[in-house]
């Protein structure tokens, strides 16, 4: 019906190709072939229509009530093919190891956020405020340090104590000292967990991920502690 309204004089002449082409295709090349037509029928049409989705383009994320993190958007072909192909990299089948029993829409969820963290991991990153992109995490150093599990909130909902320790080993802590009120009366430097000079050592050693089975560079990875640095590793 969208084809016909776009040139219907054409449409008249070739419905009963298109017709035969629905029945025949597939579900997911039919849309190929109708495009095509389109294309060839009303080339201006075509054009203008191509303009049209580049400005639908949009994304949308927000915390749900549910704990999760919601996304929802439509990207043009160019932007879309550009996305599929970076995740593609790095949830195909191709790219992970034999063992790895994550369904097809964990890999592509932890993909998306694996090239977020090589963003922010890399030193081109725009300032805001002054200070590059990064994420808060505040909590007391008894409730880090203890022996305790639990769960803490971010903006967006909550997290474990375990991930947290694991996000220290490899992190920029700053202490602030509070009064008996809960309000901050003093605080010290930032300081790097894992300081420059013993990252480049890691680099220099390991080259790569030293998790099993994983190549991925080592200017790509995080360091960790074998045992946690909020319990003395």
């Amino acid at each position: 019906a969208a084809a016909r309204d776009s040139a219907p004089q054409v449409f008249d002449r070739d419905e009963s190709i298109l017709v035969e082409q629905a029945r025949a295709l597939s579900a997911r090349v039919f849309p190929r072939a109708l495009a095509h037509w389109r294309r060839l029928a009303d080339p201006d049409g075509a054009l203008a229509e191509a303009d049209r989705a580049f400005a639908r383009r949009r994304l949308h994320i927000s915390a749900t009530w549910g704990g999760m993190v919601r996304l929802d958007g439509d990207l043009d072909p160019e932007s879309g093919s550009v996305v599929m192909c970076a995740l593609g990299s790095l949830a195909e089948p191709a790219a992970l190891e034999p063992g790895d029993d994550r369904t097809p829409q964990q890999r592509r969820a932890d993909a998306l956020v694996e090239i977020c963290r090589r963003h922010l991991d890399t030193s081109e990153r725009p300032r805001a405020g002054g200070e590059r992109p990064h994420l808060v995490v505040t909590v007391d150093l008894d409730t880090l340090a203890g022996p305790g599990e639990g769960l803490l909130d971010l903006e967006t909902g909550p997290i474990t104590l375990a991930a947290l320790r694991r996000l220290a080993c490899d992190a920029t802590v700053t202490p602030i000292v509070t009064g008996s009120d809960g309000q901050p009366v003093a605080a010290g430097p930032n300081r790097r967990v894992i300081p420059p000079g013993l990252r480049r050592v890691l680099h220099w050693r390991d080259q790569h991920c030293t998790h099993p089975g994983c190549q991925v560079p080592a200017r790509w990875c995080d360091a960790h502690h074998i045992v946690h640095w909020a319990h003395g590793g």
